[in-house]
Parts: structure tokens; C-alpha cells; sequence
């Protein structure tokens, strides 16, 4: 859906739209990259395979995508992004990590006025989190949370 958004909008507009997914494990990665392929999207889609690592942020160690190999892959120099997507990874109810280090490392790449968006956010394990990140983080706030099936957050970055 969002690579058909992105096609859409680089040939109405004529302006270069780029959605970059970044993914943790290989196998999704893999399937990610055939339907790239399969479905001719790879001028508007980039995949990047960032395993995910133990990082330090602030007093506690979080899950986040590898740092060396975003810096590596994503290039944001020009422009940080207007949107984030968090979906990933898993929470501990599901025997993964959670999803705090990745929405860390959403609040760091997006541009002041942007968006970061919370899948799962009505699970409890992501909905006690996002209090704890919108306590701990004064340059966000929650738009709200759409109710569908296990709830999107909309959070946006303001300026610090």
C-alpha cells in the first residue's frame, strides 16, 4: 500500500518520492525484496536488512535496527524523513524484544513536524511503553490512536 502510495505521488508530482523499509530479520527481508521485484517497485522502494542489536539509550540497554548498518544503507542526509513507521519488532508477549528502541530511533531520523506512527499501539505492552516514551521525551506528542484491530499511535516531533 505505501509503495503504491509513493509511485503514485513521484508520477503525479514528478518529484523523486522514496519509501525506504528497513528490516530486521532475513526471511521477511527476503519475502519484502520479491514483492519489490515482482511487482516493479524498486525505483520508489528501497529495503535495507539492519539486524536488530542491544544499544544504550540513556540509563537502560533497548533493542534498536543496527546503527552501523542504517548509516551504511540510509542516507538521510538531504532530508529526514517526514513520516516513521514502527512495526517492528515484536513485543516479549510474542518473544521479541519490543518495539522502544526502534521508536527511539524513529523520534532521532524524523524532521521537527513530522510523524511517527505505532503499530500495535492498543496492545498492552506497546500502550504502557508509548506513556513511558511521551514522559521521558518532551519534543513529541500523541495525536491519538486510531482504533482499528490493535491501534496506530500518531505521535509528532516538535521543535526542541
Amino acid at each position: 500500500m505505501f509503495a503504491s502510495y509513493v509511485k503514485w505521488r513521484s508520477e503525479q508530482t514528478g518529484m523523486k518520492v522514496l519509501l525506504v523499509s528497513v528490516e530486521h530479520e532475513v526471511a521477511w527481508y527476503e519475502a519484502q525484496r520479491r514483492a519489490v521485484e515482482r511487482f516493479d517497485m524498486s525505483p520508489w522502494v528501497k529495503l535495507v536488512h539492519a539486524p536488530s542489536t542491544w544499544q544504550r539509550h540513556g540509563d537502560r540497554e533497548v533493542v534498536c535496527y543496527d546503527q552501523t548498518q542504517l548509516d551504511r544503507s540510509v542516507t538521510l542526509r538531504d532530508s529526514a524523513p517526514d513520516l516513521v513507521l514502527v512495526d517492528g519488532p515484536v513485543g516479549t508477549r510474542f518473544g521479541g524484544p519490543g518495539r522502544e528502541g526502534s521508536l527511539l530511533q524513529a523520534l532521532s531520523l524524523v524532521k521537527p513536524g513530522g510523524l511517527i506512527l505505532l503499530h500495535d499501539a492498543l496492545r498492552r505492552e506497546e500502550y504502557e511503553m508509548l506513556h513511558s516514551f511521551l514522559r521521558e521525551n518532551a519534543n513529541v506528542t500523541c495525536k491519538g490512536i486510531v482504533p482499528d484491530a490493535d491501534g496506530l499511535a500518531v505521535f509528532e516531533k516538535v521543535e526542541n
